[in-house]
């Protein structure tokens, strides 16, 4: 194996420490207005989207995230921010944004991420299963027509009504919200945390 090999394994390998750490990975259901050039109308449907954020008061370590994903051509934009609490530092966060997107950066992590590693595999099943239906809230082009705006598919039913997208999202949720508990566990000191 090569140095660049090795290099590029140990920096997804901090990039899966971060996450497991000081990241999230979010799948959440949006508003979305889409107005055809044709005709004017507008039509309000339920969007999707999924994405990975970061958030940390240091931002060397959003600096590096930013460098790891320009290096793979990973698209992703920067928050600051700062909590109303007394004694609260301003944050930053880097996100990644979009299936494509947060899909490299998954496959990237997922043979070093641990804590979270049920988490990325429902993420990428949720992925994998958002871009088979295929074409953006129900509407698409209709082929050899000219493109003029959207023209919704007889056949459309709404992201919010579709049941395995709708499991998936809510499978997230619980693996996202529901860690082991710590007072489940054997503990004695110097010797390996048990989780029962």
């Amino acid at each position: 194996m090569d140095e660049e090999t090795i290099s590029r394994k140990i920096r997804w390998a901090w990039l899966a420490g971060i996450i497991d750490g000081e990241g999230s990975l979010e799948a959440t259901w949006c508003t979305r207005k889409n107005i055809s050039k044709k005709t004017g109308e507008c039509l309000i449907t339920k969007g999707f989207y999924c994405r990975i954020r970061i958030d940390n008061t240091d931002p060397r370590m959003i600096e590096k995230a930013s460098i790891i994903y320009k290096e793979n051509n990973i698209g992703f934009y920067y928050c600051t921010y700062k909590d109303n609490r007394p004694n609260r530092r301003w944050a930053i966060s880097i996100t990644v944004q979009g299936k494509g997107n947060c899909k490299k950066v998954l496959l990237g992590i997922l043979p070093y991420i641990y804590n979270k590693r049920d988490q990325v595999n429902k993420f990428l099943e949720l992925i994998e299963y958002r871009s088979s239906l295929g074409y953006k809230d129900g509407f698409k082009k209709i082929k050899g027509s000219r493109w003029t705006g959207w023209n919704v598919d007889p056949d459309w039913k709404p992201l919010d009504q579709d049941e395995a997208l709708i499991k998936l999202v809510q499978d997230l949720l619980y693996l996202k919200h529901n860690p082991p508990s710590p007072s489940e566990t054997i503990r004695e000191a110097n010797k390996v945390l048990i989780l029962c």
